[in-house]
């Protein structure tokens, strides 16, 4: 894993390269504890690699079936460049207030649906959260696949807005090797602004 960070103007710019083929946790939850986080906050942060296609941000085993997760998350302005877990999810568990605007989801390297988040282990129960707000998401993946926000048919708060699935790649240009691109003009304000 590469950690490239600078700070500009107090604000923090991250940019993380993880480059393996195997299933790779930022952070990781066993199956026989009991384990909420207070708070996780995730903003203007660049995830790439080509080859970690079984990624997950926030990760609870699948045997889990204990109220494993998070108290409130804020996931704004991320960038995941091939970085996706396919339908398992790239943030699993229970999530009580959900703040996620802005974010880019891009994949060139699926196989298969590409699923935002999911439920606590690989429980069909759709995602509940209290409260929090869900908007201005957009998201590209290749092939005739679904790319899902959350898994299941019942959104995780009552005004929560699906994923905008584009046609075409949200990049005027895009190098996958460093995590460096340039946004189309319209999609200006979505993802990670790293100078």
């Amino acid at each position: 894993m590469f950690i490239h960070q600078t700070v500009r103007r107090n604000r923090s710019e991250f940019k993380i390269k993880i480059d393996k083929s195997t299933e790779y946790n930022i952070i990781s939850v066993g199956k026989d504890n009991f384990v909420n986080f207070n708070s996780i906050s995730v903003e203007n942060t660049i995830f790439y690699g080509n080859n970690a296609s079984t990624f997950k941000l926030f990760g609870v085993n699948n045997g889990n079936t204990t109220n494993a997760g998070i108290g409130s998350l804020v996931l704004r302005n991320t960038t995941f460049l091939n970085m996706h877990y396919a339908g398992y999810g790239i943030v699993n568990g229970d999530i009580s207030t959900m703040i996620v605007k802005n974010n880019i989801i891009y994949a060139d390297n699926n196989n298969n649906n590409v699923t935002v988040f999911r439920k606590r282990g690989n429980s069909s129960a759709s995602l509940q959260a209290t409260d929090g707000e869900v908007a201005d998401n957009i998201g590209y993946i290749i092939g005739d696949f679904y790319l899902n926000l959350w898994q299941g048919d019942t959104p995780p708060l009552e005004n929560a807005e699906k994923i905008q699935k584009l046609d075409a790649s949200p990049f005027e240009s895009l190098d996958k090797s460093t995590g460096t691109y340039v946004l189309k003009p319209e999609y200006q304000g979505y993802g990670a602004t790293i100078e």
